[in-house]
């Protein structure tokens, strides 16, 4: 079993990269697991430092419903509130903004279980991942096409007493021995352009009706399809190479955005392989 991870904040001055990945798979009793997630930068407190929480905490076991979701982040949120009220204290503005909007991100997450021979993985909000078991792929329920992401994403924050279910996907598969695993867990920007690849190469005809409409991607589709070098099969091909370094994967991103294939946004990327 492979593994790589990396990220990159986008190019602005003064900008914190809002996204947090799992720094390396994590072992406990035949259970391996690891998550993305993708702080809310444009709304809440500390959100970066949410998706960072989020992540460190993640559990041994699979959560598979809200409910599940909920009952862990009240085990431990009560000191994330109680780090970041003393660090808004300072600022008024500040202190009032973190209880009125909270601290708001995306997660998926994916458990490994050699033992049961399965893999579970949930997400929420919009950050993506593809799946490949043998010659089938599988996607979150809510981010299907390019059309999802014209819509607000639904935020994990630790100031919702319910988390909604209308932003949760969850699914499990066996994994059968000898056959192909990959597993891509991303935030939004690079989830994106996996998608538009995916469709353009195995269902080329939503995609038309995708460019038919007023999207605001519209233009940066147009360029994916247009593009003969912006495979599926050569996205999956390099995209190990693409994750080795840092370098590597900001030469790579930093690609994308010189051609205006890729939305803007800070970019993180986990692969597992086996």
């Amino acid at each position: 079993m492979q593994y790589l991870t990396q990220t990159l904040a986008k190019q602005e001055d003064d900008h914190k990269n809002q996204d947090a990945a799992s720094a390396n798979l994590t072992q406990k009793d035949d259970i391996f697991y690891f998550g993305v997630s993708d702080g809310a930068g444009g709304y809440g407190v500390f959100s970066g430092d949410w998706a960072q929480t989020l992540i460190d905490k993640l559990p041994a076991e699979p959560m598979q419903n809200v409910e599940a979701i909920d009952a862990w982040i009240n085990t431990w949120c009560s000191d994330f509130i109680d780090a970041a009220e003393a660090r808004a204290k300072s600022l008024s503005y500040l202190y009032s903004k973190f209880h009125k909007e909270g601290s708001a991100a995306t997660l998926v997450a994916a458990w490994v279980d050699k033992a049961e021979n399965k893999i579970h993985i949930l997400s929420y909000g919009d950050s993506f991942y593809a799946l490949q078991l043998g010659d089938d792929w599988y996607f979150p329920q809510q981010r299907s096409n390019m059309l999802d992401y014209q819509q607000n994403p639904y935020l994990l924050n630790w100031n919702q007493e319910q988390t909604p279910t209308a932003g949760f996907s969850y699914q499990v598969k066996p994994l059968v021995v000898g056959e192909k695993v990959q597993l891509l867990a991303c935030t939004d920007a690079v989830g994106q352009f996996a998608l538009s690849l995916y469709q353009k190469e195995k269902a080329p005809q939503r995609l038309e009706q995708l460019l038919a409409l007023e999207l605001r991607h519209n233009s940066r589709l147009r360029r994916i399809v247009a593009d003969e070098n912006q495979t599926w099969a050569n996205f999956w091909a390099t995209l190990p190479n693409h994750l080795q370094t840092p370098q590597h994967f900001a030469d790579w991103i930093n690609t994308l955005y010189a051609a205006e294939l890729l939305d803007i946004d800070d970019c993180t990327a986990a692969l597992l392989y086996f």
